[in-house]
């Protein structure tokens, strides 16, 4: 029998009768996995359960919906939905594999509802198939949308906390009137070398700085590339009328600079915080 013909011998009076029954046990299928969170995952107070509840029913419906639209129009519904409910799931904690477990549990669930209901219907073993196939597509559409959004969202999450990360590790420290330090510690890439650049130009900015000592003693390596980005911001800040001056310049460091060629081009470095801070006190 071919594809289109089994789709039409399911007619959607068939199907909606799937659909209702089950609706009918809606309810009964949300419960029964509550039961099972209170003693698997006691983070939920009641509110979190209650909107559990709501999300387990929400997934029945729009598992039950599926069986009565098109392809199309299913998929269509089941990511709208999904995004929506991932943010939610996010938003409480939910690890990704109890989400994918619970979708999982209520297609079992529903599998089970569609074989009975083929059976009283004397379904053929063709059209079984068919329903139950075109069910499980859209099974594996809710659990694809659901870790792609889970994907989306903890990375938007993790660039969200690396950013405050930065600005936390990139402080501009007001240390007498007119002058400043930024301690740099860490890697200086690309991405934390622009927030280098915004920081300390408005820091000094906001804090009326004459002079900003950047000590680099916190940056375990310093070669051409993170030389060519200090040396950006020093210009970028000699532009907006702060003089820069460069310490904990290490021993070692001092060496490695040497052997690659690194040179800060007239601009004062000194080997500890201290000294550049007298440098400036008797400049």
């Amino acid at each position: 029998m071919a594809e289109q013909t089994l789709a039409e011998a399911a007619t959607h009076e068939q199907l909606a009768d799937i659909k209702n029954k089950i609706m009918e046990q809606k309810e009964k299928f949300t419960e029964n996995l509550r039961l099972e969170e209170n003693n698997e995952f006691p983070y939920h107070d009641k509110n979190s359960s209650e909107k559990m509840k709501e999300w387990r029913k929400g997934l029945v419906q729009v598992y039950a919906d599926s069986l009565v639209l098109k392809e199309e129009k299913a998929f269509s519904h089941v990511s709208e939905w999904g995004n929506e409910m991932a943010a939610y799931l996010i938003s409480i904690d939910m690890p990704l594999d109890f989400a994918v477990r619970e979708i999982r549990y209520y297609r079992n669930l529903i599998g089970e509802v569609i074989k009975q209901e083929s059976k009283r219907k004397h379904f053929s073993l063709d059209l079984f198939f068919y329903v139950l196939s075109s069910f499980g597509s859209v099974v594996d559409q809710v659990v694809h949308i659901i870790t792609l959004a889970y994907i989306k969202i903890e990375n938007e999450r993790k660039q969200a906390n690396e950013i405050v990360l930065d600005e936390l590790t990139i402080p501009v420290i007001k240390i007498k009137k007119g002058i400043g330090v930024l301690p740099l510690i860490g890697e200086v890439d690309t991405r934390r070398a622009q927030i280098l650049m915004e920081r300390s130009l408005s820091e000094s900015s906001s804090l009326a700085l004459d002079y900003l000592i950047i000590d680099i003693s916190g940056v375990p390596v310093v070669d051409t590339m993170v030389a060519d980005k200090i040396l950006k911001v020093i210009k970028a800040l000699e532009l907006a009328g702060v003089e820069v001056k460069i310490s904990g310049v290490r021993p070692e460091v001092a060496q490695t600079m040497t052997d690659l060629g690194v040179d800060f081009k007239g601009f004062p470095t000194f080997s500890t915080l201290d000294r550049a801070f007298k440098n400036i006190e008797f400049s």
